[in-house]
């Protein structure tokens, strides 16, 4: 019988498999939880570069946000919530974040 796990667990595992990648990239990952007994526990996992900051948190129940701003230009490059997260969408949303990033990652100067 496989146990039942919550959406910020299976998340805070998934993006632990994405470091290596990550760090071929240029980006560190940081992972902050909230405290397992909050209302709405939480997974914030940071992936920042010299260039960007961006975020991913993901909440228990579900709902999720995704931000990520450009250092040398100071554009806020997605910010967006949203609800419905299931574990079959992390790729997705992690890729949104990185496509964001990617598409500005040579500014017109």
């Amino acid at each position: 019988m496989v146990a039942f796990q919550m959406i910020d667990t299976l998340f805070l595992e998934w993006i632990k498999n994405k470091e290596g990648l990550l760090q071929t990239l240029g980006f560190t990952l940081e992972i902050i939880q909230t405290p397992a007994d909050s209302p709405n526990p939480a997974v914030r996992a940071n992936i920042d570069s010299n260039d960007y900051l961006s975020q991913i948190i993901v909440w228990r129940d579900g709902s999720y946000n995704i931000d990520a701003i450009q250092f040398s230009s100071e554009v806020t490059l997605i910010t967006c919530s949203r609800e419905g997260l299931k574990e079959d969408m992390f790729a997705e949303v992690f890729n949104e974040l990185m496509n964001h990033m990617q598409a500005n990652s040579n500014p017109l100067l």
